[in-house]
């Protein structure tokens, strides 16, 4: 499933099959102008990066760490990383979950997301 959801502005692919996550990211930032396309169905995703630039990826570590897609964004500058649980700004249950391996400097906590998306954007 692909769904556009239209703000005139910067271009921002979500790549996130959780309702929850998808929710609270689309609160986090009704200030800024953007357009998001949102994927749930990562065999799109290499066609789809191809023939679309992007502002910034936004995408859900769980679904990172399960698809062969992860090369494709090792390389990438404007690529965040998030788990649901730290949109829930739940730090101790959060690097408990993805262990201390995966939280690098691209993993963030709900508070912080939106600096970092008016960074990029």
């Amino acid at each position: 499933m692909e769904t556009h959801i239209q703000r005139p502005k910067a271009r921002i692919l979500l790549i996130d099959d959780n309702p929850i996550s998808i929710e609270l990211i689309l609160d986090l930032s009704p200030h800024i102008s953007f357009q998001i396309t949102l994927i749930d169905n990562l065999e799109k995703l290499g066609q789809l990066r191809l023939t679309k630039p992007y502002d910034l990826i936004l995408i859900n570590q769980a679904t990172l760490l399960q698809n062969k897609y992860n090369k494709i964004f090792e390389q990438d500058k404007n690529v965040i990383c998030y788990t649901t649980v730290a949109l829930l700004n739940d730090y101790m249950r959060a690097s408990s979950k993805t262990g201390k391996d995966t939280l690098d400097k691209s993993w963030v906590l709900r508070s912080d997301l939106y600096k970092l998306m008016k960074q990029f954007i």
